[in-house]
């Protein structure tokens, strides 16, 4: 059993690179088999060395390296295509259903909107009093309330409150009154 020349099918390798080559080598073998059985050894040998070389520098065998280049799924030009394809049917789509397009895209601004803007006042609550040089010893106090079994907050506290509290702690340095329309006293 005579096989193809070791040297010609190590050159076709190297030729392909990373290209998809088992068919295009399988074909190769069937030919010089085919080859050396009609006209014998050395014109086998001889066609197979020129197939090589003709396949090696062929459109389809470049064609093949640029697209494994990418990846064994990507090919440039199928991506073009499904891409174009996309837009294609996007646009016909938008041509037929007008009322429900328009009412995807409003619903779309809609919702986009209300998100930035509640993006951005959460953002802007959690930046309370940040610009302050000791933001960090910054308090507020607030007021719970427990009557008859309820928990009511409230954001405030008595204005006597930041008195009390500037006279009996040491840890309070310093406070502010706000509010001081009506002065209870606090116990």
């Amino acid at each position: 059993m005579h096989k193809p020349p070791k040297l010609a099918t190590k050159f076709f390798l190297w030729a392909s690179g990373q290209a998809q080559n088992e068919d295009l080598l399988g074909d190769l073998q069937e030919l010089f088999e085919d080859k050396l059985e009609a006209e014998g050894q050395f014109k086998a040998q001889l066609y197979y060395w020129l197939e090589v070389i003709k396949l090696s520098f062929s459109y389809a065998l470049r064609k093949r390296k640029k697209d494994r280049s990418f990846s064994n799924y990507y090919s440039g030009q199928k991506l073009n295509t499904m891409i174009f394809s996309y837009i294609k049917i996007s646009i016909r789509n938008i041509k037929k259903q007008k009322l429900f397009t328009a009412l995807n895209v409003f619903g779309l601004a809609l919702g986009m909107s209300v998100a930035l803007l509640c993006l951005a006042m959460v953002s802007d609550l959690k930046q309370f009093d940040r610009f302050h040089k000791d933001s960090e010893d910054i308090y507020r106090i607030t007021t719970e309330l427990n009557t008859s079994g309820d928990r009511n907050h409230f954001a405030s506290s008595p204005p006597a409150l930041a008195e009390l509290l500037r006279t009996s702690s040491q840890q309070v340095t310093e406070s502010a009154v706000i509010n001081d329309h009506f002065f209870p006293t606090i116990k």
